[in-house]
Order: structure tokens, then sequence, then C-alpha cells
């Protein structure tokens, strides 16, 4: 599976340029393995992330969400510095997931404490089906350390795409041991 990284710039109110992107967990992914993709925002710059909400799009045929996680595995949620929680919700759409999350932080504890780069969710699939696969992120807002304004984006649509996978060598390794057997047994039936 080569999965293509995506990218999706913005501008925060101070003119500093922030990107939101998709990082997958692996390059290749067998059918009934599971895998993940990260949301990751990162130069922030002079500004701060206080609320988000977007929604991740995919065709559910070739893949099934297993579980969300919100905030970041090394980093901690940023959203949360000074762990009075965060609004959050998860909500199931017919094509996706949407998430929406907004910090209870004081806007000053974000602008100085924030990390420039971190992980927004963790979202972890099973692959069901060979095919591509393709991820849309939608980000319906992205909103300044006070929560008050949205960060201006350049584009509110980002994708990424996971290629098929192609047949394994071990499998071609059976197809010829099957071919090798059955010219074997034309061999025995024409001598004997």
């Amino acid at each position: 599976l080569a999965l293509t990284a995506l990218t999706l710039s913005t501008l925060t109110s101070s003119a500093s340029a922030a990107t939101v992107s998709l990082l997958p967990s692996s390059q290749s992914v067998a059918v009934g393995a599971n895998f993940s993709v990260d949301i990751l925002v990162s130069d922030l710059a002079t500004d701060a992330l206080g609320g988000w909400d977007g929604s991740l799009l995919f065709d559910s045929q070739y893949v099934t969400l297993v579980s969300t996680a919100l905030g970041d595995d090394v980093l901690g949620n940023q959203l949360d510095l000074a762990a009075l929680g965060t609004y959050n919700e998860i909500s199931a759409l017919s094509n996706g997931v949407n998430l929406l999350e907004v910090s209870y932080d004081d806007p000053a504890q974000l602008l100085s404490q924030q990390a420039d780069s971190f992980v927004l969710a963790t979202l972890t699939f099973t692959r069901l089906a060979d095919g591509t696969l393709d991820f849309s992120f939608l980000a319906n807002d992205f909103s300044d350390a006070s929560g008050d304004a949205s960060l201006l984006l350049e584009s509110n649509l980002a994708s990424a795409q996971i290629s098929a996978v192609p047949v394994p060598a071990a499998a071609w390794l059976l197809l010829s041991g099957i071919g090798a057997l059955a010219t074997m047994a034309r061999r025995k039936r024409s001598n004997s």
C-alpha cells in the first residue's frame, strides 16, 4: 500500500501559515490488518489552536473504523494543557466520522505552552478488502486560542489515497509450486 500524505494549509488570524496533514502508521497493510491515520496540525507559529471541527471521510466498503483517540500520544492533548478536559464529540457519518474538540484552557496558556505541531486525533481502521482507499479530511472550523475567531483556511478539503496491495511474493511462490506439481503429475501419467 502506498499512502500519499496530504496537507491542508491554513492561515491563522496573525497571517502565519499552519498545515493539517493525514499521516498513516504504515505504507502497506494487508486485508484484515489494522492501521491508523493521524490528523496532525503543524506550523502554528505565533498562534494556538483553541478548537477544531472536521470530518474524515472514507469508503466503509474497504475499511472499518475500530477506534478514535483525541490528543497526541507523545505530547499529551495539546488542547488540555491545564488538565481541565475538553469538550468533544465523535459522531459516525454514513461515509466517515466527524470530530469536534474545544479547549477549556486559558487562551494565554494555549499561546505560551501549546506545541507548534501535534496530533489532533488518531483513528484506527481494519482493512476489509483490496482496492484503493480514499481518505478525505474536510475542515469545518479551526478556531484560534480564544475560540472567538476562525483560523482562515486556504482550503477546507484535503485527501490521501492508499493503493491496492500487490499480490505478495508468497502467493506467486505458492502458484509456482502448484504449477510444478501439476507438471510432475502430467509427466508421471505420460511415463506410465
